[in-house]
């Protein structure tokens, strides 16, 4: 059987680091987009399970990357769970309209990552 792939589009190199290992020790398939055309670019081409997408990234920002998903048929039913500094109730509202699934705040408790992550690859 294969392993559940997951995108994480995370700037920060050591929240990044410490996504992928919680994740592949899970038992998931991880990649790594550092920044937002590389995130949009990855999802694309491998079609993940899931993706995590930080709100705060170079180049396109999460809310963008949120939309033209949304607007792609490629893409339009990925399920997209946001990591975010931010836990202001107007900036979670905003992404789950833009079309986040879920909307976790930083720092990420690992246990409620994982749970998370495995009730969206359920939900597919």
């Amino acid at each position: 059987m294969e392993k559940p792939r997951i995108v994480v589009a995370e700037d920060d190199d050591n929240m990044a680091r410490m996504l992928q290992y919680r994740l592949e020790k899970a038992g998931f398939d991880v990649t790594i987009a550092s920044d937002g055309n590389d995130a949009v670019r990855v999802i694309r081409q491998i079609h993940p399970s899931v993706s995590l997408l930080d709100l705060g990234l170079p180049e396109l920002n999460g809310m963008e990357i949120l939309r033209q998903l949304r607007a792609d048929e490629g893409t339009e039913d990925l399920r997209v769970i946001v990591l975010s500094g931010r836990d202001d109730h107007r900036d979670i509202r905003a992404a789950v309209e833009a079309g986040a699934n879920d909307y976790l705040c930083k720092p990420i408790n690992p246990e409620e990552l994982l749970a998370c992550v495995e009730r969206h690859i359920a939900l597919r």
